[in-house]
């Protein structure tokens, strides 16, 4: 949902790649997540973030924005995962 949208917000003719810092499987939902996105050209970053959250849907929102330089890797940069693991028994 995150490249649909960037694709849209972009457009076509922008390139760009994102790389998240982890995955969900089917059935899990993340409370919190971060992505890098890879681009030519600057972005204005507040304008940015409002034409994104504009186009997501409500369940997902862009919280923050960090420009970062080309040694940032977002795989190799969290310090702590926290894992919860929720289960409903009966109705």
């Amino acid at each position: 949902m995150i490249d649909r949208t960037l694709r849209y917000v972009l457009g076509k003719e922008t390139s760009f790649k994102t790389l998240g810092s982890s995955r969900t499987d089917a059935m899990v939902s993340a409370n919190h997540s971060v992505f890098e996105l890879f681009v030519n050209d600057p972005l204005e970053l507040d304008s940015f973030k409002v034409k994104v959250n504009a186009n997501l849907p409500s369940d997902i929102r862009v919280l923050n924005i960090d420009e970062v330089d080309e040694t940032f890797n977002v795989i190799q940069s969290p310090r702590v995962k926290d894992y919860q693991y929720l289960f409903t028994f009966g109705e």
